[in-house]
């Protein structure tokens, strides 16, 4: 089977995947809530003052890696099943999947040259759990979505 990662990335739509990862995590960060939530916001808001292309870069940089530590997951989906990839990446899988992608975080954030990055990662690292459980299914749709368009075209 094709790894994931080319997959995704020789697909016709690959910008508008990185597009749709980069509203993914807006979306995320504007439905944050509490003084978390709010910490969230500014620190982004201040570093897209510097770079409004901000998600979509951070999108193009991490969703490789991602794709790569989710490999292991998407071997094992059998497509002729016919079963929803979100529901195997998610229901199937999902605490794998939560784990590979915060190993992927982490090592962004501890290789970043960026002091304030590694920062605000580190305090917020102890909900990276919880926060990767709630934007999971809808990655895994998005990925889903994905997958299924490039089914139709062969």
């Amino acid at each position: 089977m094709t790894p994931f990662r080319e997959c995704i990335e020789q697909s016709p739509r690959h910008d508008q995947v990185i597009r749709d990862c980069a509203v993914l995590i807006e979306s995320f960060l504007t439905n944050a809530g509490g003084v978390r939530g709010f910490a969230l916001r500014s620190a982004v808001q201040t570093a897209q003052r510097k770079r409004p292309d901000l998600l979509e870069t951070a999108s193009r940089r991490v969703l490789p890696e991602c794709l790569d530590a989710l490999d292991p997951i998407y071997q094992i989906w059998d497509v002729d099943t016919h079963e929803d990839f979100a529901v195997h990446l998610v229901d199937i899988h999902g605490n794998r999947a939560q784990q590979a992608i915060i190993a992927v975080i982490d090592r962004r954030a501890q290789a970043s040259n960026h002091r304030m990055v590694q920062s605000i990662y580190g305090r917020m690292r102890d909900s990276a759990h919880r926060d990767v459980e709630r934007v999971l299914p809808d990655f895994g749709r998005l990925l889903a979505d994905e997958l299924a368009l490039q089914t139709q075209r062969a």
